[in-house]
Protein backbone atom coordinates (compact mmCIF):
# COMPACT_ATOMS: atom_id res chain seq x y z
CA UNK A 1 0.00 0.00 0.00
CA UNK A 2 3.00 2.11 -0.22
CA UNK A 3 2.85 2.96 -3.73
CA UNK A 4 3.79 6.26 -5.12
CA UNK A 5 0.47 8.26 -6.55
CA UNK A 6 1.26 9.12 -10.48
CA UNK A 7 2.06 12.72 -11.14
CA UNK A 8 -1.28 13.04 -12.79
CA UNK A 9 -2.99 12.54 -9.90
CA UNK A 10 -0.77 13.92 -7.86
CA UNK A 11 -1.59 17.35 -9.21
CA UNK A 12 -4.91 16.95 -9.00
CA UNK A 13 -5.34 16.66 -5.66
CA UNK A 14 -6.13 18.63 -2.79
CA UNK A 15 -5.04 17.84 0.80
CA UNK A 16 -6.31 18.76 4.47
CA UNK A 17 -3.95 18.50 7.28
CA UNK A 18 -5.27 17.44 10.61
CA UNK A 19 -3.93 17.51 14.35
CA UNK A 20 -1.56 15.44 14.24
CA UNK A 21 0.36 17.05 10.95
CA UNK A 22 -1.38 14.12 9.20
CA UNK A 23 -2.35 14.55 5.61
CA UNK A 24 -5.62 13.63 4.04
CA UNK A 25 -6.76 13.74 0.25
CA UNK A 26 -9.95 16.41 0.59
CA UNK A 27 -10.67 16.02 -2.97
CA UNK A 28 -9.23 14.97 -6.47
CA UNK A 29 -9.84 18.04 -9.38
CA UNK A 30 -11.68 16.26 -11.94
CA UNK A 31 -10.02 16.06 -15.71
CA UNK A 32 -10.47 18.81 -18.20
CA UNK A 33 -13.29 18.25 -20.24
CA UNK A 34 -13.75 17.79 -23.85
CA UNK A 35 -13.64 20.17 -26.10
CA UNK A 36 -16.74 18.78 -28.54
CA UNK A 37 -18.41 16.54 -25.86
CA UNK A 38 -18.15 19.09 -22.62
CA UNK A 39 -17.51 14.83 -21.45
CA UNK A 40 -14.98 14.31 -18.74
CA UNK A 41 -12.62 11.85 -20.71
CA UNK A 42 -9.24 10.78 -20.62
CA UNK A 43 -9.37 8.52 -24.26
CA UNK A 44 -12.29 9.37 -26.62
CA UNK A 45 -13.19 6.70 -28.81
CA UNK A 46 -14.44 7.89 -32.06
CA UNK A 47 -15.81 5.11 -34.77
CA UNK A 48 -15.61 6.04 -38.25
CA UNK A 49 -18.43 4.40 -41.01
CA UNK A 50 -18.49 5.05 -44.53
CA UNK A 51 -22.11 5.12 -46.45
CA UNK A 52 -22.31 4.30 -49.80
CA UNK A 53 -25.82 3.35 -49.85
CA UNK A 54 -28.08 4.70 -52.33
CA UNK A 55 -30.42 7.75 -51.76
CA UNK A 56 -27.33 9.35 -49.84
CA UNK A 57 -24.77 10.87 -51.10
CA UNK A 58 -21.24 9.13 -50.01
CA UNK A 59 -20.54 10.54 -47.15
CA UNK A 60 -18.07 8.95 -43.85
CA UNK A 61 -19.90 9.46 -40.50
CA UNK A 62 -18.25 9.78 -37.17
CA UNK A 63 -19.35 8.91 -33.86
CA UNK A 64 -18.44 9.81 -30.44
CA UNK A 65 -18.60 6.74 -27.96
CA UNK A 66 -18.63 8.62 -24.93
CA UNK A 67 -21.27 11.51 -25.87
CA UNK A 68 -23.31 9.21 -28.31
CA UNK A 69 -23.35 12.17 -30.59
CA UNK A 70 -22.00 12.43 -34.41
CA UNK A 71 -19.91 14.98 -35.88
CA UNK A 72 -21.56 17.88 -37.88
CA UNK A 73 -19.88 17.91 -41.18
CA UNK A 74 -19.80 21.56 -41.71
CA UNK A 75 -19.01 22.97 -38.18
CA UNK A 76 -16.72 19.39 -36.75
CA UNK A 77 -18.28 19.72 -33.31
CA UNK A 78 -20.03 16.47 -31.94
CA UNK A 79 -23.74 17.69 -31.92
CA UNK A 80 -25.79 15.54 -34.15
CA UNK A 81 -27.78 12.57 -33.93
CA UNK A 82 -28.05 9.28 -36.12
CA UNK A 83 -31.15 11.29 -37.88
CA UNK A 84 -29.75 14.54 -38.40
CA UNK A 85 -26.93 13.01 -40.43
CA UNK A 86 -28.87 11.26 -42.50
CA UNK A 87 -31.00 13.81 -43.17
CA UNK A 88 -27.85 15.82 -43.49
CA UNK A 89 -26.51 13.52 -46.55
CA UNK A 90 -30.15 12.78 -47.87
CA UNK A 91 -30.47 13.55 -51.51
CA UNK A 92 -34.19 14.20 -52.01
CA UNK A 93 -36.04 11.99 -54.51
CA UNK A 94 -37.48 13.57 -58.37
CA UNK A 95 -40.82 13.56 -58.73
CA UNK A 96 -42.23 12.55 -62.07
CA UNK A 97 -43.85 15.22 -64.42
Amino acid sequence: MDKPIPKEILDRIEWTTQDDSTRKIKSIAPHTPCEDCGELVEDRRVRMSVNRSKGYHPHIKYHCKVCDRYRNPTTGVYDMTFGEVLAHYYIPKRTKR
